[in-house]
């Protein structure tokens, strides 16, 4: 019985031991929320941009320069207070090859499936950032990134909402 007690008790401590490295583990820190955060921004810009020249569908549109206007006035806050708190190297510049990818298989869709990747592409882009900037408003490690990102997710999550409707009507249009 001793001997039960004596493992549970270690085990409790192992437990409580690592309890706190496991959260740390999942929550990105300050310069990689700043680079995620970004790169997810330029990517959705540079995807509306070119749903302005490529799309005919004024609903397409209307949501691609909301977009864009929402997304610049983000990226240039973000830029401001990584800027102001020696993050600034953290800002991207440039796409990831994931993403550039991403950029380039939408730049060689055939005109009339463009709106409807580009709003799958939206979909996408605006789940993840909606989880990226939730998590970091909750857990992040910097106060001014974390109430950038509480701030900013009322928008990010319109955005999706928008773009699965955006989704659903040029479906149906296909």
């Amino acid at each position: 019985m001793k001997h039960t007690i004596k493992t549970l008790a270690l085990t409790a401590l192992t437990v409580a031991a690592f309890a706190p490295q496991a959260h740390a583990i999942g929550t990105l820190k300050a310069d990689e929320f700043v680079q995620k955060a970004s790169v997810s921004n330029l990517f959705e810009v540079e995807s509306s941009k070119l749903a302005l020249t490529r799309s005919i569908n004024a609903d397409v549109k209307a949501f691609a320069q909301k977009v864009i206007d929402d997304h610049t006035a983000a990226g240039a806050k973000l830029k401001t207070i990584a800027d102001a708190n020696g993050l600034g190297a953290s800002v991207a510049t440039t796409l990831d090859k994931k993403h550039q990818k991403e950029l380039d298989e939408l730049k060689a869709e055939d005109a009339n499936d463009f709106d409807e990747e580009y709003a799958d592409e939206q979909q996408d882009a605006h789940r993840k950032a909606v989880k990226l900037f939730d998590k970091y408003a909750k857990d992040g490690d910097h106060a001014a990134l974390k109430a950038f990102a509480a701030e900013t997710l009322p928008t990010l999550q319109a955005h999706k909402d928008h773009a699965n409707t955006l989704e659903d009507k040029v479906d149906h249009l296909n």
